[in-house]
């Protein structure tokens, strides 16, 4: 019986013990690159690199939410024989995002005093930003690709070999490029290096099964002003994410704190990261099935898999949080060799949001792929100007550690909303 169960599930076996051997490779090989490059570069500088690449994860908000309506559109115009039209009219918005995406790096550029305001560092992240601009750009035009690999083509794969290249390879490049040149901008060409590689094996992936059709005459400007239009619920729902996720290192910064504190707040994020890293694969492995069943009108079966995967979320990240929690600041402090020391208060309030970013992303995911998204944004808008408010307000009253309970209680605000959404779905596909 067991034998039968096995051969019926093993590709979805042999997937999912991919996957996490992928996971485990990532997060070994960050954790020896990051213990090296903090060691090398010590932990002021390496802080200008949290920054530098943390703008890199934030100029992500300019694919306004693009990818999200591709995956959605691509079979239609397949099925219609109109790739063309979707090809020659995506292609603009591409190159409008690269437009807009540009523009903001040599803004952000010209104001690095802001965002830096030590000034021995300012020019060091201004010039890594300008090294981190062409990654950026690449990885943003293969998202559109990858996207459809993944969802559309089922390749599923794919995925997993671009995090090991653009996690656990780039970590291992970080280092050795370290060594070798005793420079931090190496990381920031090694970045962009990845990423060019990433795009070319997704193009490469990509032409094997579809031919990509470009012509002047297929462009349709109406499909191009419903994407926008479309595109603007998934983009504020993205957006809360990376916002949340990313800004606490810049007001800890702008805040005029040494540049070490955004090295131990960071570091201090980290293994709440890496919990949720191996909590999120197991919602991101029902990606495509759940897209599918969706398409397929079987709405009680796609409430089914969200209702288990909330469940298996919520369980995995509290067993996660007390584990970091009661081991945490030792693991850090060993690891680092006590280079830095670490507050048990604010290991504690960040390995929180293991639990609330772990819920959220079950029911942004749910939003994403069954159409709730516009259902969201007035919450979404008003998360994220809570969560900059909450910020500014309570880094003042109790530092650092305000950054953390700013996000827990931000993030609620759209869990608490979005799963009375999931719990209407749930009851209406039941009555069905």
């Amino acid at each position: 019986m067991l034998r039968k169960i096995i051969k019926e599930n093993q590709k979805f076996i042999n997937y999912n013990l991919f996957s996490y051997f992928v996971i485990v490779f990532n997060v070994l090989a960050s954790i020896y690159a990051v213990r090296e490059n903090i060691l090398i570069l010590h932990k002021e500088l390496y802080g200008v690199w949290i920054l530098a690449f943390g703008m890199a994860g934030i100029l992500g908000i300019f694919n306004f939410g693009f990818t999200a309506v591709t995956i959605f559109k691509f079979d239609s115009f397949k099925a219609n024989n109109k790739l063309a039209v979707f090809f020659s009219s995506n292609l603009y918005i591409i190159f409008i995002q690269i437009l807009i995406t540009t523009l903001a790096v040599l803004v952000i550029y010209k104001f690095s005093y802001f965002f830096v305001r030590t000034e021995k560092y300012t020019d060091i992240f201004g010039s890594l930003l300008l090294l981190l601009l062409p990654g950026v750009l690449f990885n943003a035009v293969s998202a559109y690709l990858e996207a459809i690999l993944y969802y559309n083509f089922k390749y599923i794969y794919h995925k997993n070999i671009l995090e090991m290249l653009r996690l656990g390879v780039m970590n291992v490049l970080f280092v050795v490029g370290l060594y070798w040149f005793e420079d931090i901008r190496v990381l920031a060409i090694i970045y962009s290096f990845i990423a060019v590689g990433a795009f070319s094996y997704s193009l490469k992936r990509f032409l094997s099964k579809e031919k990509i059709v470009i012509e002047k005459k297929s462009f349709n400007s109406k499909y191009m002003i419903e994407n926008i239009h479309n595109s603007l619920s998934y983009w504020l729902l993205g957006i809360s994410s990376i916002i949340i996720a990313q800004t606490d290192v810049f007001f800890i910064s702008m805040m005029n704190f040494n540049m070490g504190v955004v090295t131990m707040y960071s570091q201090s994020f980290r293994l709440q990261d890496i919990a949720l890293k191996i909590i999120k694969k197991v919602t991101e492995i029902k990606g495509p099935k759940i897209l599918s069943l969706f398409n397929q009108g079987k709405h009680e079966a796609v409430a089914d898999i969200y209702n288990k995967l909330l469940w298996i979320n919520l369980i995995l990240s509290i067993a996660a949080f007390f584990a970091i929690v009661f081991t945490g600041k030792y693991l850090l402090e060993f690891w680092l060799d006590k280079a830095i020391i670490f507050d048990q208060r604010l290991i504690t309030v960040l390995s929180l949001i293991c639990i609330t970013s772990s819920i959220h992303w079950v029911l942004w995911n749910f939003c994403n792929l069954t159409g709730q998204q516009k259902r969201v944004k007035v919450v979404v808008i008003f998360e994220i100007l809570a969560n900059l408010v909450f910020s500014f307000i309570f880094i003042k009253i109790w530092g650092i550690i305000g950054l953390g309970i700013a996000s827990l209680l931000s993030n609620s605000i759209t869990i608490v909303y979005t799963y009375l959404l999931f719990l209407r779905y749930n009851k209406e596909s039941r009555l069905a």
